[in-house]
């Protein structure tokens, strides 16, 4: 069953089946033109060119449907186009292809007509939806209409580049509601002497022939504007409120403005005071006033700093068992600053529903959260060794997860006769492989030692560096930690990769060393040598049935 992709608002939405295009079309929520995307085609197209769609659409008729004018990019004058049904008009309207400045004409109607004029787009007009970036434009007129709308009087070209010389509306249109009546009046028949009018006018036709990017940087500004003449006129409300709670309060009065001192005379400082002042006792007064809004704060507790503790331990425990609610939690002494990794890895044959498993998971570093969840951990039920590692503290132990169910061993030993076929082939694959690395290991080991000159070197490494690029195992270039679960042996194929690797950086270091005339030893030739026939040797007493 193929997937389907649509557009809202200019994103792509999905994936979904057909049934759900086909309920968004019956909603009125995907229109003709609309683009859709199949998950085998190559492009957007229009939801109309799908034949799974075909009959879900309104069918337009070309004497009953809308037919657009648009005015040329050249100014030359205009060019129509449709029909349109009313759902395609608003369509259009949304995705800012058209304005609703724009004209409109269809059968039973004398004059060409504003959209916003019109009572079947008053909904539209009145939303005022956010514009989305223009969609492909539709073509032009597909049926010729040519001996209808050309007999209508046609709009005289102005200032303006929307026509602006159409028939008054409320003359022809008697079904108009009144507040649009008047608006198309006062933008049509603008007096002489009502300059206010017209500047209302003006400010609304500038504002509908903006595109959506410049309406919404006009309506920021207005809201900027509003918003400081908000703060001034609160700044000076607060500034009164002070005045007045000042004037009320003087004994209370802590405004820094009724702090300063009078500019001091030096003529008079030096007068001794009268005995009246001078027997008179100072006013002493009865309670502090505190500061008008003035709250004793208390300083915040400071936070806890948790014990840096290394881990000195790891262990686990079982929470419950079984498939569905079965859990493991971690054990250690270690605080929250150190990071604890749980690495699971199931072997060929243990596990259900896979040839091989191994999962890392890194626990949260809360010491309360230290738990994993098996049901939502992605594994599926087996035997599994368990690797717990922090810091360089690591501890290995096996774990049986939902394998005490009564039909659990039955499932594995017929999954084991499955895997008898994949097995044997990577087996056979991966000992061809390592034996011919051995050998080419073995006898550049060998000719490091004895090559007694330069030339006789350079052409033997010539020769073997030919043989060893000619071990070519697609296994080896595949294997990955994202598809380590299709391999039988993926354990195996990793540490054959990583000693191929050595050898071919091992070889090269001696070549260079060689080159230049320097002595030069083979003991991580003849390591990664010895490392090649352990692994061979490994994977010949490997078996399925442990």
């Amino acid at each position: 069953m193929s997937l389907w992709y649509y557009l809202v608002k200019g994103q792509p939405q999905g994936p979904v089946t057909l049934d759900e295009i086909k309920r968004e079309i019956a909603a009125n929520r995907l229109g003709a033109k609309d683009l859709l995307y199949q998950d085998h085609d190559t492009r957007w197209r229009e939801a109309r060119s799908f034949a799974e769609l075909s009959g879900h659409f309104e069918v337009v008729s070309s004497q009953d449907g809308w037919v657009l004018l648009v005015r040329k990019l050249d100014g030359s004058g205009y060019r129509q186009r449709g029909p349109f049904s009313d759902q395609q008009i608003i369509s259009l309207l949304k995705n800012g292809e058209i304005s609703f400045t724009d004209y409109v004409w269809r059968k039973g109607l004398k004059e060409w007509y504003k959209i916003l004029a019109l009572p079947e787009f008053n909904q539209a007009f009145a939303a005022k939806e956010k514009i989305l970036p223009p969609l492909p434009v539709e073509p032009e007129l597909t049926v010729d209409l040519s001996e209808i709308t050309m007999k209508l009087p046609m709009p005289e070209d102005s200032e303006e580049t929307v026509p602006n010389k159409a028939m008054p509306v409320e003359e022809k249109r008697s079904d108009l509601k009144p507040e649009i009546k008047k608006h198309i009046v006062r933008t049509k028949k603008k007096k002489k002497g009502d300059e206010g009018v017209a500047r209302r006018v003006g400010i609304v036709n500038y504002y509908l022939s903006l595109n959506h990017v410049y309406r919404t940087l006009f309506v920021v500004g207005v809201i900027l504007v509003l918003g400081s003449l908000l703060t001034v006129v609160t700044y000076f409300s607060t500034y009164i409120d002070r005045k007045n709670f000042n004037l009320k309060n003087p004994q209370g009065s802590f405004v820094t403005s009724n702090l300063k001192t009078e500019p001091h005379d030096h003529a008079t400082a030096r007068l001794e005071p009268d005995e009246s002042s001078r027997s008179a006792k100072p006013s002493i007064p009865e309670k502090v006033v505190e500061p008008p809004n003035s709250k004793k704060t208390t300083p915040a507790p400071a936070p806890k700093v948790e014990e840096r503790v290394a881990p000195t331990y790891l262990k686990y425990a079982k929470i419950a068992e079984g498939e569905e609610n079965a859990k493991l939690k971690i054990i250690s002494n270690a605080s929250s600053h150190f990071s604890i990794y749980v690495i699971f890895t199931g072997l060929a044959g243990q596990v259900l529903d896979a040839k091989s498993i191994q999962k890392k998971i890194k626990l949260p570093k809360s010491v309360d959260e230290r738990v994993i969840n098996l049901a939502t951990s992605g594994l599926p039920p087996g035997s599994y060794s368990i690797s717990i590692e922090s810091q360089e503290l690591k501890v290995k132990t096996d774990f049986d997860y939902a394998t005490k169910s009564a039909d659990f061993k039955k499932k594995l030993n017929h999954q084991r006769k499955l895997l008898t076929y994949y097995h044997n082939e990577e087996r056979q694959s991966f000992i061809k492989t390592v034996s011919r690395l051995e050998k080419e290991a073995f006898k550049l080991a060998q000719n490091v030692e004895n090559a007694s000159s330069l030339n006789s070197w350079s052409g033997f490494y010539k020769s073997w560096r030919k043989n060893f690029e000619r071990i070519q195992n697609p296994n080896i270039k595949k294997i990955s930690s994202r598809n380590r679960n299709t391999f039988v042996h993926a354990e195996m194929w990793y540490q054959l990769k990583d000693l191929q690797k050595t050898l071919d950086q091992e070889a090269k270091s001696v070549n260079r060393a060689k080159s230049k005339g320097q002595s030069i030893e083979a003991g991580g030739i003849k390591t990664a040598a010895l490392s090649l026939t352990k692994l061979k040797e490994r994977m010949l007493r490997e078996s399925l049935w442990r």
